[in-house]
């Protein structure tokens, strides 16, 4: 790691906070240059602590981060019938039913059988539920403020810009249509 303020004109030797060598690294020496290989070992370092600090952050509300995901979904849409939430998810309707039973021992949601449909089960937060995700968007707001609001709003906009060129790019890479390069 390096010990000075980094600036950016150097590298740091690939290696994480726990002292191993980058999983990627020399990946893109051969494609995009050395630049293009910093800058990914940069974002793949910020992803990896961004997981870890949120993962910590909603354990310590006793939750995993699917089930945190699954509260704001279910706050947004109150009544989502249970293979909507799944498909919001991206995940298994055995895989919800499961997440959802584990929920509801925990007091965080209710399950409802449609009134008109019964074949639909509809989930609802219950007053616990709404509390937990009150806190959890508390704990969230402090991690956004204490990362990206430490920028200043020039850099945030920049940031901005460059995460949703990035975004794009990768779209449209993998739909095979043309690359992106702004300047």
């Amino acid at each position: 790691m390096c010990t000075e303020k980094c600036r950016g004109d150097h590298t740091h030797g690939d290696i994480d906070d726990a002292g191993s060598m980058h999983p990627f690294e020399g990946i893109g020496s051969g494609y995009a240059g050395p630049i293009a290989e910093r800058v990914f070992s940069a974002f793949f370092r910020a992803m990896r602590i961004h997981g870890q600090t949120l993962f910590r952050a909603v354990g310590e509300k006793g939750l995993y981060p699917g089930q945190a995901r699954c509260l704001w979904i279910v706050h947004r849409n109150a009544g989502i019938a249970q293979r909507e939430l799944a498909d919001r998810l991206h995940v298994a309707r055995p895989t919800i039913t499961v997440m959802l039973q584990k929920m509801e021992k925990a007091g965080l949601i209710m399950r409802r059988v449609d009134e008109d449909d019964q074949r639909l089960t509809r989930i609802y937060l219950t007053d616990e539920g709404m509390a937990v995700r009150a806190r959890l968007e508390q704990a969230l707001g402090e991690f956004v403020s204490n990362g990206i609001g430490r920028m200043s709003e020039r850099d945030q906009l920049e940031f901005e810009r460059l995460l949703n060129l990035l975004c794009e790019n990768l779209s449209s890479n993998s739909t095979g249509t043309e690359v992106h390069e702004h300047k």
